[in-house]
Parts: structure tokens; sequence; C-alpha cells
């Protein structure tokens, strides 16, 4: 791996464990001292999904620790895919992160606008992995299953 691959990488972890950390923090703790779902039960929506629908955060929190670690395999890793979309899963990470942020201490009209730009990356991270030569199941999976 080169050095611009290795600081891509040292950067993906960091803002993955950030994502996890503020997850954790926010909903255990709680952050601003309410979690996820109770600032979620304020507001009278007419559909709301049922309890284990957000279970899939596991799944993809999963799909993605498996894709770093997977990283670390140079034989089995096209590290122009990485070179390519590295910088769009970091702004993702931190994207995601600061929607939860924002939601915690109510900021809800800029949740709107953090989300999109967490949806957009996520597009342009997938659209380029899906242009690329060589790319495995393992640089589509977790990104196809998070945009989703």
């Amino acid at each position: 791996m080169n050095k611009k691959v290795i600081v891509l990488y040292i950067l993906s972890v960091l803002s993955y464990l950030l994502i996890i950390g503020v997850n954790t923090y926010a909903n255990i703790l709680p952050l601003n001292r309410q979690t996820t779902g109770e600032i979620s039960t304020r507001f009278d929506v007419l559909f709301t999904p049922a309890g284990y629908v957000f279970s899939i955060w596991s799944v993809i929190y999963t799909l993605l620790t498996i894709w770093l670690v997977y990283l670390l395999f140079p034989k089995s890793v096209n590290h122009n895919v990485f070179q390519k979309t590295g910088f769009w899963f970091v702004l993702s990470s931190l994207l995601n992160t600061s929607w939860i942020v924002l939601w915690h201490y109510e900021y809800f009209n800029w949740t709107i606008v953090v989300m999109i730009g967490l949806l957009i990356s996520l597009l342009i991270l997938y659209s380029m992995i899906q242009n690329s030569s060589g790319r495995r199941l393992m640089d589509r999976l977790p990104f196809s299953v998070y945009l989703g």
C-alpha cells in the first residue's frame, strides 16, 4: 500500500469509529439527555416503522466493519477502487455522525440538509464503485445495503 492509501484507510477507520461512538453515546448515555427514539416519538407522524426495522443498522455497521478489515488484505483488494471512493466514505461517515448530533440537539432543519448530503455522498460513492474496473463483491455489498 502506498502512503496515500494508508492515510485514507486510517481516516476511514477513524471516521467509522466516530459513527459507532456517537451512535452508542447518543443512545446509551444519552446525548443531550434524550435518546434518538425518544426524540422521534415526540412527533405525530402517519407512519413509523416498527422497532425491529432499525436493526438494519446493525447489518450495515457489521458490513462496514467487515469491509474495513477486508481492506487490510492487499491481495484481495482493488486499491484503485478504494482510492477513488475512500474520501466519499470518510465524508459519508462525518455526515452520518453530524446528523445524529444535530438531531439530538433538535436542529431538525439542519438534519435534513445533512441527510441529503449523506445520500448524495453515498450515491457518488456507489456510482464510483459501479463504474470501477476490478470491483469485487466486498467493494459493493456494504454500500449497496447502506444506500438501500
